[in-house]
Order: structure tokens, then C-alpha cells, then sequence
């Protein structure tokens, strides 16, 4: 869900975000980060019959009816990208696109909350269970496993400000948001949350586990690459943005959101603990991820510049012209599921008309 940042058109990134990432990372860590790829991590890969294969068609994933997986990550952007992959869904024929169930028709989406792998998360579905390579395995289509991750420090207080401050009504004070940034569930919480083996790198999870993870502070250009990955027209990702509290306003429940500032911003002493050494330690592994999927996303943009830059430059103008077209539409209730993907109708008259919308 989008609460501290302001999602802006942005299709080049200058990499000064990503090194801010790196600095942050615990040596050890700091140094594999460092280890680059030769070249560009160019693979494709879905998982069929829940085994990783190399994606060698010619069509797109899509195109070909693969499923979609998508792991709903709390505070990463959860809800707009949710909205993402239920407008896929719908723009090609796919089932699930107004379900909160794991797929049971193909080709199908899965865009709910729930830890990868778990056994005892409370928000997955209490008769299929979290999403997982067993659960995937029952699919009889192939399925394209991916997900958004957040600069840990970003994320821990955008969850503070919407839970505590906006919804508890708790003064955002600079003792308070220091104790969000150090309670458990804070502490290295997205890795736990994309996998139950603990044994996985961060930098396996993202160039080997999963087909695609984006980067919610290059929220565009991961959706552009995204798209290309998949091979939809851009109006398929479209998106109006949920719960975007950095902006103020509500989310249709009666909530009033109280105004996220982004951490330059915050206080000295907030901003020392977020880059001290005992916040680095304890989100090691979240902040290598993030620093890994930062990389990947801007390695698959500019291995395919040429193409992906106008992809990109369309894209913002199409955002643009969803802003000042369908502003409120995200209160209208003309969702596919809950508060996913609103705006449909208006967001379709400035993409066109869509294939069909599926169930």
C-alpha cells in the first residue's frame, strides 16, 4: 500500500538511491552486494508444475496463459500492485481478477496477502493455505511467481504512520517512530516474508526465486520492465494509487491518513537510528534485498533501453492523464476487489478498450 511515496513517472534511474542502499548494508554483506554480474540478468523463468524452468517461448507469458502469482507484501506498494496484477487479469481473460482465493481456474491470479511458505500466517487463506512451490505445484499451467520490495527503514515507518498514526490516532512522535523502527516486526520482516528457508540468500530470492521482484521507489519503471516481462500493453498496468497517505486524504473507510513525510525529512535522531548500525544489523537481509531487486530492475531496463525508454516516456504520459482524469476514482468503489485496482472504467477509457473482464 502506498503511504510515504509519492509514486512519480521516473523511467531512468541515476543509481544514487540504490548506492544510499549499499552504504547502509553491514560489511559482510556490503561486499557480496558489491559482486556484480558480468552482464545483464536477462533470464526469464516461471515455474511449471512448481519447478523453476527458463522461459524459451517466443510468446509472451501472458500470451501463453501462464498464471499469476503475486505476493502481496505489507507496506511495498501491497494494494496498487495488487490492483496491477487483478487489471491484467481482467484486460486478458484471466480468473480471479475480483477473488481474494487461490487459483482454482486457469489461467488464474493470486493477489492476496500471505507470507510465502508459511504455515501459520493468519491472513492467508484458511482453506488453501499461504502461497508456496506446493501449492503452485497443483497448478497444471505454469506460473509466473513476482513481487514488490521497499527500502526497509521507508517501509517499517510507513507502516507506523498508517497503522498507529492514521488508524490508532497515536502522536507520530520521534520516540515513537523510533520504537516502531525497532520493534520485531520490523526486523529483516519482507525476507521472512518471501521465504520460510532461511537458508536463501537475498540475492538468490531475488535473481533465482522469484520470476520478477520490483522496487517501490521505482515503481514505474518496474511496472514498464514488468509489462515487457510479460509481455502486456502498457494499459494493463495502469494504476491509480491506493492509500497514498504521503498525499494526506483518506481510504474510504472513514480513516483520515495523517501526512507520511519521507525519512530525509524526519528528524536527526530518526534518521541516525534508520542508518545506525544496530537498525543495519537487524535488516541486513532486507536491506540486500532491496538492494539486489534496485539492481535487477535497472539491469533489465538498460539491457533494452532503446525499447524500454519510450515504453517508459509513453508511460508517464498515460499517468499523467490517469491523475488528471480519474482523480477520486479510487473512493468510487469501481474496483476489481476491495480497494484494488480502482478507477477501472476511467483508467479503460485512457488506455482503451480491454480484451474482457474476467471473474
Amino acid at each position: 500500500m502506498l503511504c510515504s511515496l509519492s509514486i512519480a513517472a521516473a523511467p531512468v534511474a541515476d543509481g544514487s538511491a540504490n548506492e544510499t542502499t549499499a552504504a547502509l548494508l553491514p560489511p559482510g554483506l556490503a561486499l557480496a552486494a558489491a559482486e556484480r554480474h558480468s552482464g545483464p540478468s536477462n533470464a526469464t523463468f516461471v515455474y511449471d508444475r512448481g519447478v523453476r524452468s527458463p522461459w524459451k517461448k517466443t510468446q509472451g507469458i501472458v500470451e501463453a496463459r501462464c498464471n499469476l502469482v503475486y505476493v502481496k507484501i505489507l507496506k511495498c506498494a501491497s494494494s496498487t500492485t495488487g490492483g496491477v496484477a487483478r487489471r491484467i487479469a481482467a484486460h486478458h481473460h484471466y480468473h480471479g481478477s475480483g477473488s481474494d482465493e487461490w487459483i482454482t481456474d486457469e489461467p488464474g491470479v493470486y493477489a492476496n496477502h500471505g507470507s510465502f511458505g508459511s504455515s501459520s500466517d493468519a491472513s492467508c487463506s484458511h482453506r488453501y493455505g499461504c502461497p508456496s512451490l506446493p501449492l503452485m505445484a497443483t497448478l497444471s499451467r505454469p506460473a509466473f511467481l513476482f513481487t514488490f520490495v521497499r527500502s526497509p527503514a521507508a517501509r517499517c515507518l510507513s507502516k507506523f504512520y498508517h497503522f498507529h498514526a492514521s488508524r490508532r490516532g497515536t502522536i507520530p512522535t520521534d520516540s515513537m517512530k523510533i520504537e516502531a523502527l525497532n520493534a520485531s516486526s520490523c526486523h529483516d520482516s519482507v525476507y521472512h516474508y518471501m521465504t520460510a528457508d532461511d537458508s536463501i540468500t537475498p540475492r538468490s530470492l531475488v535473481r533465482s526465486v522469484y520470476s520478477f521482484v520490483g522496487v517501490v521507489e521505482l515503481y514505474d519503471q518496474s511496472l514498464v520492465v514488468l509489462a515487457s516481462l510479460l509481455g502486456v500493453p502498457l494499459g494493463s498496468v495502469l494504476y491509480l494509487a491506493s492509500k497514498n497517505s504521503s498525499a494526506g486524504g483518506s481510504d474510504g473507510q472513514g480513516t483520515t491518513f495523517v501526512p507520511h513525510v519521507a525519512l530525509s525529512d524526519e528528524s536527526d535522531a530518526v534518521q541516525r537510528f534508520a542508518t545506525g548500525d544496530h537498525f543495519r544489523m537487524q535488516n541486513r537481509r532486507d536491506l540486500a534485498l532491496h538492494f539486489e531487486a534496485y539492481s535487477y530492475v535497472t539491469e533489465r531496463f538498460d539491457a533494452n533501453r532503446e525499447v524500454l525508454q519510450g515504453r517508459a516516456t509513453e508511460f508517464a504520459a498515460l499517468l499523467d492523464r490517469s491523475r488528471a482524469e480519474c482523480d477520486g476514482a479510487t473512493e468510487k468503489g469501481d474496483c476489481y476487489w476491495n480497494d484494488n485496482g480502482c478507477g477501472v472504467r476511467c483508467l479503460d477509457r485512457i488506455a482503451g478498450s480491454p480484451r474482457g473482464r474476467a471473474a
